[in-house]
């Protein structure tokens, strides 16, 4: 059984519906033992400003605090999701040196600063087409981030909002772009996540793709960070039975989380748990 998600949204996330604290119950009644919050920060434009101010930020590190000592039997992680973006290197550098999170998702959700959600992304151009396009853009966010993420997300939520007759996903089309990803992700010592949410968005897998997943392992790709993606109470630890049935079929013998050391310093690698 996984017992640590490492992608949490709170109220802090412009669409989380669950404080912290709420969260965090939620999770100690799943019989979690460690939880990562990773809410939301982009310079991009996605629906408004997807980012908490300084102050915020502090507030959001106080309700962990406090949801550390209401819940000594959980490992809380404060960290973010960050939306990486080869325009915005500058801005995302400043936020961590200045935010010191203590956990890094890197996450892509825009294509030339249009968020992939939404369909002017989309709108005109083939499946493949736009695929390629995200991998491509994928590929050039992580190697300009010079490394600020711990771990990268849901590598193929593209596959989430494109609503195409046939949204899947044929690796060997963009294969170029997403090895090169995952041989970055793995000379950088960075992790991989088994996202568990594409499953409830409609699609027939979790995030990666299971082409994807078993490229990783074949790779030599060995760190897998797991998060549920989970933006409400119901959501917390949720499609994880999947994800360990697919985790262990590709040959991982174990996952990561990245554990909580002072508030405000960067956490280190890594804890590891048996799949």
């Amino acid at each position: 059984m996984i017992k640590s998600d490492s992608h949490l949204h709170s109220t802090y996330s412009p669409d989380g519906f669950n404080t912290v604290m709420e969260m965090t119950e939620a999770a100690v009644k799943q019989g979690l033992q460690h939880i990562a919050f990773t809410d939301h920060h982009d310079f991009a434009e996605i629906n408004g400003c997807w980012r908490m101010t300084s102050a915020e930020y502090e507030a959001f590190k106080n309700e962990v605090a406090l949801a550390r000592e209401r819940f000594p039997q959980i490992s809380i992680t404060a960290g973010i999701e960050l939306g990486l973006t080869p325009t915005h290197t500058e801005e995302l550098r400043t936020l961590v040196r200045d935010y010191k999170p203590e956990f890094v998702i890197g996450a892509i959700h825009t294509i030339e600063n249009a968020d992939v959600s939404k369909p002017e992304a989309y709108e005109g151009k083939t499946k493949k087409q736009f695929y390629r396009e995200f991998f491509e853009t994928t590929l050039e966010a992580v190697k300009a981030s010079g490394g600020l993420f711990d771990t990268l997300a849901h590598i193929d939520v593209v596959m989430r909002w494109a609503r195409y007759e046939d949204m899947g996903l044929v690796y060997e089309d963009y294969a170029e772009f997403i090895d090169e990803v995952l041989r970055y992700l793995m000379r950088n010592g960075k992790g991989l996540e088994v996202n568990a949410a594409g499953f409830f968005y409609g699609l027939e897998h979790i995030h990666p793709h299971w082409d994807i997943l078993k490229r990783y392992k074949e790779l030599g790709g060995e760190i897998v960070t797991v998060g549920s993606d989970g933006h409400r109470v119901g959501e917390v630890a949720r499609g994880f039975g999947l994800a360990e049935e697919l985790m262990k079929r590709a040959g991982f013998e174990c996952y990561y989380s990245f554990g909580v050391r002072g508030m405000g310093e960067r956490s280190s690698p890594l804890r590891v748990w048996k799949v």
